[in-house]
């Protein structure tokens, strides 16, 4: 056993060797315990994802070995802190971080020549909630069998408080992510891929082969840039410098940066005043005449969503440099790549060519999102090693945060190709559709019948559904803060407007990004693992065919709601159905508690039929023997086949004519559609609340409760107007014949009498007859003392012109070559052109494009007593993103 007085000395040195030092440490200290710090302030001055700290002894002081002294170190000082940031000046290596009232030193143990078990033992990671995304954290959560102390400040304590980064635009309104230092000497931000760095052949090789919208990034554990950083590894994302704003020459001088050439043909630079690396270049990936391309240290990257910045990069699942990075330190090289390994696995299990079948439309570009073989990048990137850069090194499985939830549920939509396929096959859905969500309900271990505890109200339809869903969620609420029952209420309804989220709320909310993001990857892993075990199940037995891994899209989130409302204890929940009813994903609840049949019309004519009577055939497959049955009033042929298929379930069907008790009631908009909403949602909301012991049978008098939640009940994108200066904006999702004539109506009778120019902005995708759609917004909107409009705009449902898609909104069924074209949207103009001659028509390929053309209009107004009066409507995309842009944000 050592002595108090044994000391060992440990050595350490920068890469350049300006700064080299001792210090002799009581052998009694040993290990010195490390710790991984993720705040902002380590990682916006060191560049890297974490430094790696530990504090000296006091009786341990630094002894600098000649020439090199302590004057070859910078200090960077600031007023948050009261420590000092040391760093090399020739190279700019991180060393300590002194404490300016005593002088006690926190050294970098990265630069320690020996970093063996016996000298060093990592502890745990602090300050890990600054990285929002946990990143590291979660990948490392131990070190050679160590579980690490994950440790964060109390929330009132004012070391918790963390910079969060703001999303940036550029002029076009394209996304920016901002790179910065923490003085904020250098700073600048790139942008995503553009179409020319996609037909480069030397840059399309940077950019994720997964998203075409993401960079390539990756973990580096060679010594140089240990010993040039001061951490045990550098993340770097590749980007041209084509892609910084302001304009980085190849000398990488910008602001406070200084530059040092660490071989010969390798420049790196980083911030002169706070020490934070920046870049990374070699003279290969610089040639004459062509694009440069540098690596960029993630640790300055200003990401919303995290230190990953997953929503701009796609990470590579084996690091850099893994022999280096062993041969200095096994046990954190071992863990680092055991813990990138284990966020890929599940990535791994998702196809193997004995057991699995790809979902319909999902083809190897969403595999590769798992399963990905990266080619080398030898000719284009460093020199990597032929082991750190092997042919078959895999991608990152994302973490759990909401942009890479979206990004898996994405991959599950069908395809363009395939949609048509499916409808050139004559493929519907039929029975073997509900057979396959009982198979998938069982495989995340639930049963049909746990449905039943949700209390579900079921309503499906072609106009209205969705509104009188949300009013009886309203209805529901409102008892639950009153009388507090029921205690916990869900609601789920499709398509959504501008995040995905809120297809599945809780209490009336979207459920949060975190939650969504945990609950959508614990039904991904639950399915992944389920078809492991079992192998392809037969879901119809009748024609033989595979059940897929994972249903597509909306069948995923329907199977999604069913796990959070069960999870979260919601005791009563509203479902919509998705499209018909009777082979609809959400139709396999067996006992309802009442189900509600909206108006009907023509919609979904290939999956549904086209005539009003097939129509309501589907529609009315959702009711139950049992459960009450409530409609309103149809057209003859729909009645007509509601009541036969009644009859045929033994159900009571009511038919309801609006409800006298709403007669003062102030439903928004005012109109007769919207009253026979109300009507419908207040029968399945008595109904419900009845069955729940908090109401009698229907009372004479509609209770307050009701009156005020109908009232409160705002469904966005419905009937919405926003006003701004100098235009007033209607916007409504129509997207069916008859809902766009009572939209129309609504918008024409709401801009009766004001001053100013009348202008449409419509798009519909997907839909032969969307065309003819136009003459009944034409015949609608028609004025005594004019046209309709003075000014049509057609436009795609693409969100930004430099950015493209909000994610929420990307949809791999249309033809994106028809997209890019504009084809639909000249025919449409074409069309216009054709009913009003005199109209000023355009064509723009952007929404956000089309509401800078409103809004120019605006400008050229020549009173402020006229206001533009802009209709947006035709799709639901469109409106959705109309509200996202007009409100910088998730407008949910």
């Amino acid at each position: 056993m050592a002595s108090e007085n044994e000391t060992k000395l440990l050595e350490a040195k920068c890469f350049c060797g300006s700064v080299h030092f001792t210090v002799e440490v009581p052998i009694v200290a040993l290990p010195l315990p490390v710790h991984l710090c993720h705040c902002t302030v380590c990682r916006y001055r060191s560049g890297a994802p974490c430094v790696f700290h530990t504090n000296l002894p006091k009786e341990a002081p630094m002894k600098f070995i000649s020439p090199s002294v302590e004057a070859n170190m910078t200090v960077y000082t600031f007023e948050e802190r009261v420590s000092a940031w040391n760093f090399c000046s020739t190279c700019g290596c991180h060393i300590t971080s002194v404490d300016r009232d005593d002088g006690h030193w926190t050294v970098s143990t990265s630069i320690f020549k020996d970093h063996g078990p016996e000298n060093f033992q990592v502890k745990r990671h602090i300050y890990s909630d600054s990285t929002f995304d946990r990143g590291l954290p979660t990948i490392i959560p131990q070190v050679d069998g160590l579980q690490l102390e994950d440790w964060n400040p109390p929330h009132d304590d004012p070391s918790s408080e963390t910079l969060v980064p703001k999303l940036e635009h550029d002029a076009n309104g394209g996304e920016r992510l901002r790179a910065e230092c923490h003085c904020g000497g250098v700073s600048f931000t790139i942008g995503r891929p553009t179409k020319d760095v996609l037909e480069d052949a030397q840059l399309k090789d940077f950019v994720s082969p997964l998203d075409q919208t993401k960079w390539m990034a990756l973990y580096d554990a060679c010594d140089d840039c240990r010993l040039l950083n001061g951490t045990h590894l550098v993340g770097w994302a590749f980007i041209p410098l084509s892609a910084c704003d302001p304009p980085i020459a190849r000398d990488l001088k910008i602001g406070t940066a200084k530059t040092y050439q660490s071989s010969p043909n390798v420049l790196r630079s980083f911030c002169g005043t706070c020490g934070a690396t920046v870049f990374y270049t070699c003279d290969e990936r610089c040639p004459p005449g062509g694009e440069s391309v540098v690596d960029l240290a993630t640790g300055i990257l200003r990401a919303t969503e995290g230190s990953m910045a997953e929503r701009w990069l796609t990470w590579r699942s084996n690091p850099a440099w893994l022999p280096s990075g062993k041969q200095y330190h096994r046990a954190f090289s071992e863990a680092l790549e055991q813990g990138m390994k284990g966020v890929a696995a599940i990535f791994h299990s998702m196809v193997t060519p004995q057991k699995r079948t790809l979902a319909p439309g999902v083809g190897f570009a969403s595999i590769l999102y798992r399963r990905q073989y990266i080619r080398c990048m030898a000719s284009s990137a460093r020199s990597y090693n032929a082991a750190s850069m092997h042919p078959c090194a895999t991608y990152a499985k994302p973490l759990i945060t909401i942009q890479n939830a979206i990004d898996s549920l994405n991959s599950l939509q069908t395809s363009h190709a395939a949609f048509k396929a499916r409808i050139k096959a004559g493929i519907k859905p039929d029975a073997s559709s509900i057979a396959e969500m009982k198979t998938y309900i069982r495989r995340l271990g639930y049963t049909t019948s746990d449905l039943d505890r949700l209390n579900i109200i079921h309503v499906a339809g072609t106009k209205g559904k969705g509104t009188t869903c949300a009013f009886v969620d309203s209805i529901l609420s409102r008892y639950r803060t009153t009388h507090g029952v029921p205690r916990k209420t869900g609601l789920f309804i499709s398509p959504h407007l501008v995040s995905v989220r809120e297809r599945i709320r809780i209490n009336s909310a979207p459920i949060p990004e975190a939650l969504f993001a945990r609950y959508f990857f614990d039904v991904w892993d639950r399915l992944g693992s389920a078809a492991e075990e079992v192998g392809v199940e037969q879901a119809n037995q009748e024609n033989g065919s595979p059940l897929d891994i994972r249903p597509t899209y909306a069948r995923f989130l329907t199977l999604m709601s069913w796990h959070v409302f069960l999870q979260e204890g919601v005791d009563v929940a509203v479902y919509e159905t998705g499209i018909g009813g009777e082979f609809d994903a959400t139709n396999v609840v067996e006992r309802p508690v009442a189900t509600g049949i909206s108006s009907l019309g023509i919609d979904h004519i290939f999956a549904l039929g086209d005539t009003i009577d097939k129509i309501a055939w589907h529609k009315a497959g959702i009711m139950k023997t049992g459960s009450p049955a409530f409609t309103i009033e149809q057209v003859p042929a729909a009645q007509r086949v509601l009541q036969e298929r009644a009859d045929e379930k033994g159900v009571d069907l009511q038919t309801l004519k609006i409800d006298p008790r709403l007669r003062d009631v102030r439903i928004r908009p005012d109109a007769e559609f919207q009253k026979k909403n109300a009507t419908l949602a207040t029968a399945l909301a008595e109904t419900a609340l009845t069955r729940l012991g908090v109401l009698t049978p229907r009372q004479d008098v509609l209770p307050d409760e009701f009156r005020k939640a109908l009232e409160g009940t705002m469904f966005r994108g419905r009937c919405e107007i926003k006003a701004e200066d100098q235009v007033v904006w209607h916007l409504d999702g129509a997207h069916t014949a008859d809902s766009l004539t009572l939209a129309s109506k609504w918008f024409a009778n709401e801009t009766s009498g004001q001053i100013g120019p009348r202008v449409l902005v419509f798009n519909q995708l997907g839909r032969v007859e969307a065309i003819d759609f136009l003459n009944l917004i034409f015949a609608a909107n028609k004025q005594e003392n004019g046209p309709p409009f003075s000014h049509v705009i057609f436009c795609t449902n693409i969100t930004h012109a430099q950015t493209g898609y909000k994610r929420d909104f990307v949809n791999n069924q249309y033809d994106t070559k028809e997209i890019e074209s504009l084809a639909v949207q000249r025919r449409f103009a074409e069309r216009w052109s054709s009913l009003d001659p005199d109209a000023s028509v355009v064509v723009l390929p952007t929404i956000e494009q089309a509401l800078t053309h409103v809004r120019e209009l605006g400008v050229t107004l020549p009173t402020k007593d006229e206001k533009i009066q802009a209709f947006v409507t035709g799709s639901l995309h469109l409106v959705g993103g109309a509200l996202g842009i007009l409100e910088n944000a998730d407008a949910l």
